[in-house]
């Protein structure tokens, strides 16, 4: 990317980054197993990461001002790939991150990797 050696470790740090490799948490699984289908049970919010590997999710939305707010179909076999807001920073805005949701389906199946939240 014409970046300097260490470009990435010191925005990392800057940030507040650090790697997470999202496991199931039982809270979660317990919490959106009991929700309403048409519940939202995670917020809207754009990904804090480079990208983010999404293996599997029912409910999951996106949103463009354009369109609203749209579901994203869960396919066995595929991978969604979402740009985050660390590689929206590499690349000076010409990749955008973008602001998603999650309803209360059952995503208890959903793997997510590459995945970089705050490091306190």
């Amino acid at each position: 990317l014409g970046y300097e050696q260490g470009f990435l470790s010191n925005i990392s740090q800057e940030n507040n980054y650090g790697l997470y490799f999202y496991d199931r948490e039982e809270e979660y699984i317990d919490f959106i197993k009991k929700a309403d289908e048409e519940a939202i049970v995670v917020p809207p919010h754009k990904d804090r990461s480079i990208i983010t590997l999404v293996v599997s999710i029912k409910g999951l939305e996106g949103y463009a001002p354009q369109y609203d707010w749209f579901s994203i179909p869960d396919r066995e076999g595929y991978i969604i790939v979402q740009a985050g807001t660390l590689l929206q920073a590499l690349t000076q805005e010409a990749i955008k991150a973008n602001i998603h949701r999650v309803r209360g389906y059952d995503s208890s199946k959903a793997v997510f990797w590459g995945h970089l939240v705050p490091v306190k």
